[in-house]
């Protein structure tokens, strides 16, 4: 991915607020979720500090010489360090259905349903 597209990608990312963190009320577990835009082909991506579930860091990342980052986890990183992040406290068994409703559909409308209330 070029460089200067990339990179408008990730500040659009941070400026829509699509890093969502959630947490565990009942237990210690936390993860991100990077949110799609509503429509299209796109899917919400399931981000951790150091790894993506997207394709690109797959292949650029882990089956690279030189690995790149893509610009969910660029996204993710630049939130982080300082801009608002939008988080959710729900119990365990709320993300675990949020993140089987990401791999079997693309994306979680339980997620979106919790993000409005």
């Amino acid at each position: 991915m070029e460089e200067s597209k990339s990179l408008k990608k990730v500040k659009l990312a941070v400026a829509e607020n699509r890093i969502v963190r959630l947490t565990a009320t009942d237990s210690f577990f936390s993860i991100y979720i990077y949110l799609a835009k509503e429509g299209g082909r796109h899917k919400d991506h399931i981000l951790g500090e150091n790894f993506c579930d997207c394709k690109y860091f797959v292949f650029h990342s882990i089956y690279s010489a030189t690995p790149l980052e893509c610009y969910h986890l660029r996204a993710l990183k630049t939130t982080l360090s300082g801009e608002k992040i939008i988080t959710i406290n729900t119990s365990f068994k709320n993300i675990t259905e949020i993140i089987t409703d990401i791999y079997a559909y693309g994306k979680s409308l339980k997620l979106r349903k919790l993000i409005t209330t």
